[in-house]
């Protein structure tokens, strides 16, 4: 939740508050998406978060500023992910994933028919996410169960 405190206030300034809720929200689904297809279970919305990290380098990226702290934001993020038992980097990389691509077309949008282009792909990528829960099984718990076929 620090994280949120922390860079939340930023990206809402920088995407304003509909946009900033559609990108949170689309990485928290995301991260829960990939936690049901390859993980076994996951408690809390460390999806959304490393959302809004990859949210925060593609917007560095687009404005031109220098990206390398968040990069290091991130990687310290990874390194205690993959370090700390119980962490579920399924989801991190769900959230991370879906984050950069809802920031990227919030981000590069044209001009011409901006607003269209963005919600349309947040509606692209929601469709994704749901297409991939209804039409994959849970792989992860496939694996645990050794059921296959």
């Amino acid at each position: 939740m620090w994280a949120l405190y922390a860079i939340g206030p930023e990206l809402e300034r920088r995407l304003g508050s509909a946009r900033f809720l559609a990108l949170y929200l689309l990485a928290a689904l995301g991260g829960s998406v990939a936690v049901y297809l390859f993980g076994i279970a996951a408690v809390g919305a460390s999806g959304a978060i490393y959302g809004m990290f990859a949210a925060l380098f593609v917007l560095a990226k687009k404005l031109g500023y220098n990206a390398q702290g968040v990069l290091w934001l991130i990687g310290a993020n990874a390194v205690i992910t993959f370090v700390v038992p119980g962490i579920s980097w399924q989801g991190h990389l769900g959230g991370l994933i879906t984050g950069a691509l809802v920031a990227a077309v919030f981000a590069f949008a044209p001009a011409r028919n901006r607003s269209a282009i963005q919600w349309g792909g947040c509606a692209a990528v929601l469709i994704v996410l749901v297409a991939l829960v209804l039409g994959l099984p849970p792989f992860a718990v496939q694996a645990e169960l050794g059921i296959f076929g």
